[in-house]
Order: C-alpha cells, then sequence, then structure tokens
C-alpha cells in the first residue's frame, strides 16, 4: 500500500520491524502508474538492473517518466500488505528502495509466505491472459485492478483493505479473481504457500529503505513449466492412451502375419 506524500513515511515503516540486509547493487523506483486504484496496485517497478521486463507481456508493460523527464519503461505490480507503506517515486521519493526476491513478505505484521494463489494470478496477470481483466480501457483497467488487488491481499493472509473488496469485503464473495484461483487451484490450495516448484514463476520483491521493511511487490521471473495446474499443464491420461496405443500395435501386427497368408492363397489359384 502507497503511503501519501504528506505523511512522513518513517513514522509508517514498521518500527520494531527486524533489519533486512539490502541486496548489493538492486534497487527498484516505484510509481504510481496510470492504472492504479486508489492506495493500491497497479503500480509500475522500475529495477536497476532492469532484470525483469523481458518477461512481461506488453499489456504489463508501462512506461513513466522519471525526475529527469526520461521516459523509461516498469513492470506493473502490486501490494502484498496493507500495513507496510512506501511513497511513490513520482510522488518526490526520489530514492530507490532496496530489494531482493524471496517466496515470502518482510515486515511485520503481515509478512506472509507467497501463497499458490497469488503466484498463480499474477503469473496470469503478468502474462496477459488473466480471464476478465480489461488491459485496454483504461477505466475498466483501474477498475479490474482494485478487484485484483482486493483478491492478492486475501490470498495473502485473509488481509482487507476498505474500499477495495466487493461482495462481504473480505476479497472473496463476489471477488472474479479470487473465484479463478479458487477454481484453478481448489479450495485447499488457494491459500497454500508457494514453493519453487509451484509458484508459476512469480516471487516477491522485498523491498527495504535504510534496513526497514517497505511495502512488498510482486515479479513474474518468467518461466511457465513449473505448473502442476491442470487448466496450465496438460495432465498425462496415463491408462486409455497405454491401452489404445498397446491394441493398435496388436492389430499392426496381426494385420502384418495376414498378408502373406492371403498371397499365398492367392497364387494357389
Amino acid at each position: 500500500m502507497l503511503i501519501f506524500k504528506n505523511t512522513v513515511v518513517a513514522g509508517l515503516l514498521l518500527a520494531g520491524g527486524a533489519a533486512i540486509s539490502a541486496a548489493n547493487g538492486q534497487t527498484v523506483d516505484l510509481y504510481y502508474g496510470p492504472y492504479a486504484y486508489w492506495v493500491g496496485g497497479e503500480f509500475t517497478a522500475v529495477t536497476d538492473p532492469n532484470n525483469f521486463n523481458a518477461n512481461y507481456a506488453p499489456s504489463a508493460l508501462v512506461n513513466v517518466t522519471d525526475a529527469n523527464n526520461n521516459v523509461v519503461q516498469g513492470f506493473e505490480t502490486f501490494c502484498m500488505q496493507t500495513e507496510v507503506d512506501f511513497t511513490p517515486y513520482n510522488w518526490g521519493n526520489h530514492t530507490p528502495y532496496n530489494y531482493a526476491v524471496s517466496l515470502a513478505s518482510i515486515g511485520t505484521p503481515d509478512a506472509f509466505p507467497l501463497s499458490e494463489g497469488t503466484a498463480y494470478l499474477y503469473y496470469e496477470f503478468a502474462t496477459g491472459q488473466l480471464e476478465g481483466y480489461d488491459y485496454v480501457d483504461t477505466a475498466t483497467r483501474i477498475a479490474d485492478a482494485g478487484i485484483l488487488q482486493s483478491a492478492l491481499w486475501a490470498l495473502q493472509g485473509g488481509q482487507a483493505y476498505g474500499g477495495y473488496a466487493p461482495g462481504t469485503g473480505d476479497g472473496t464473495t463476489g471477488n472474479i479473481y479470487f473465484n479463478d484461483a479458487l477454481n484453478a487451484l481448489g479450495a485447499n490450495a488457494i491459500y497454500q504457500a508457494a514453493t519453487t516448484s509451484d509458484n508459476y514463476g512469480v516471487e516477491i520483491l522485498n523491498l527495504t529503505a535504510g534496513g526497514n521493511p517497505a511495502q512488498n511487490q510482486l515479479v513474474y521471473l518468467g518461466g511457465a513449466d513449473n505448473h502442476h495446474n491442470s487448466e496450465l499443464t496438460p495432465v498425462p491420461d496415463g491408462g486409455p492412451t497405454l491401452f489404445l496405443l498397446g491394441g493398435g500395435l496388436i492389430s499392426l501386427a496381426w494385420f502384418n502375419r495376414k498378408i502373406p497368408a492371403l498371397q499365398r492363397v492367392r497364387s494357389r489359384r
């Protein structure tokens, strides 16, 4: 969640959280981009070095203008927490955040592990194939971003933020993206912590400022070969295919034996 410009940043950077070692030479500027819904994503992340943009579909990449009026391209991302904040680069905070990449958020009280449901939805978004998400019309996309952000918060430890969730306000009831994850992964899997075998190439950017946690964001590392979900990975049918293949080979062998016999019958006539 972003923090408004007229609020003191230091006061909301989770005092009491353990200091986190910053990754050497890896920084990110977070912009309040054209598709942000209020205080949540979509945000535009511009990393240095630029390690991630090539993994994203063009629909999930956005150009923004930096403090020197240079146009730079970043990938679209979403908040992982409701009680850890940051100030957008284009709102006056021109100090990049340090980041590392992991399968869990940092910064209490909402340092939740990446869930399978979150990884699945962000993979679908980042690759431009999230069903029902309008990547074209700006107004609709902003509204969709709010619904998706609500679903992601719900999947990350059941978090919620007022003004986001349709339905009951918990990010689940009536949320088309939450239901998408539910249908794809099943009720028992959507909250399950993701591992490197089922994270869809998605991890979390662990942001820090001065050694303190800042708002964590999602990142797509690329690759789509680590899915176990039937919507994305063909499921072998095992027995039926082997049965049909075996039957076909037996029939072929029988037919090959039958031809010489027919030829001998004909030669006697």
